[in-house]
């Protein structure tokens, strides 16, 4: 999680590159940018990453790092449901509903997930979109 100064030997003539080495992200970090981003998805607050990362043997990360992170699955949520749905018709559309209470403006309120779901001509089921919608219970 962040920069390593790394020192490249110099030689006469080309130069020592390992690509291996100098890869943008190693399998062991996408590996804990996995877990960062599950954990935040499953709802483990940005306060509580810093011991979850801390319990794996790592040195934590701070509350910004986490929500950096948060910002880049922000971006591939636009793009998903942003995306073409040409693969239609659709044979068979449904829609699912999951209820849970979620922080909103420092109080906890009901919200429900919806999500639709779609079957094409060729029998191929995908995800056509989801939407969170607040609950209201009067009673």
């Amino acid at each position: 999680m962040g920069s390593i100064d790394l020192a490249i030997p110099k030689l006469r003539r080309g130069s020592y590159f390992p690509a291996w080495l100098l890869q943008p992200l190693c399998r062991a970090e996408k590996a804990l940018l996995q877990v960062v981003t599950e954990a935040y998805v499953c709802g483990v607050s940005t306060r509580r990453m810093d011991g979850l990362l801390q319990s794996l043997g790592l040195d934590g990360t701070s509350r910004a790092q986490v929500s950096e992170l948060a910002k880049s699955l922000d971006a591939e949520v636009r793009e998903f449901r942003e995306r073409n749905l040409s693969q239609g018709p659709y044979s068979y559309v449904w829609l699912d509903a999951l209820t849970q209470p979620c922080r909103e403006g420092g109080r906890v309120v009901n919200v429900s997930m919806v999500v639709a779901t779609g079957v094409n001509t060729a029998g191929k089921r995908e995800i056509l979109g989801f939407d969170v919608l607040r609950v209201f219970i009067y009673g």
